[in-house]
C-alpha cells in the first residue's frame, strides 16, 4: 500500500458521506413539517427557510412556509460543502497532470482568495 492511499479512501469517504447526511437532513426536515412537503412540488430551499412566511402567489404555489428544523438543514449544506472540498483535496494528487486537473487544483494556481480568476491564465 503506498503513503497516499490512506488520504485517497479519506477523500471518497467524504465525497460519499458528504451527500448521504445531507439526505438525510433533508429527510428529517421535511418530516418535521406541520403542512406536507412534495419534493416534486416544494423547493428544497424551503427545508432552509429562516424565517416563516406566505410564498406568495410565485413559485411553485402560494402557502405558508415554516421549517422548524432548518438550523439542521443549514448546518448540514455547509457540512457538505467542506466535506466535498476535502475530497478534493484528499484526491487532488490521483486527478492526472493535464490541464483540466491542474486548473481544479488551486494549489497549482498559487492559492489565496484570487486563485480562480488566475488559475486561467497561469495553469493553462
Amino acid at each position: 500500500m503506498s503513503t497516499g492511499q490512506p488520504k485517497i479512501r479519506g477523500g471518497a469517504v467524504m465525497w460519499i458521506a458528504g451527500p448521504i447526511q445531507y439526505l438525510i437532513a433533508q429527510l428529517i426536515a421535511q418530516a418535521a413539517w406541520r403542512t406536507p412537503y412534495r419534493w416534486m412540488v416544494n423547493p428544497l430551499s424551503y427545508l432552509g427557510a429562516v424565517h416563516c412566511q406566505r410564498t406568495g402567489s410565485g413559485y411553485p404555489l402560494p402557502g405558508y412556509v415554516c421549517s422548524p428544523p432548518r438550523g439542521v438543514v443549514n448546518a448540514s449544506v455547509i457540512v457538505l460543502g467542506v466535506l466535498l472540498a476535502g475530497g478534493v483535496l484528499l484526491t487532488s494528487s490521483r486527478w492526472g497532470s493535464g490541464a483540466a486537473s491542474r486548473g481544479a487544483d488551486p494549489a497549482d494556481c498559487g492559492g489565496g482568495p484570487s486563485w480562480w480568476a488566475r488559475c486561467p491564465r497561469t495553469c493553462a
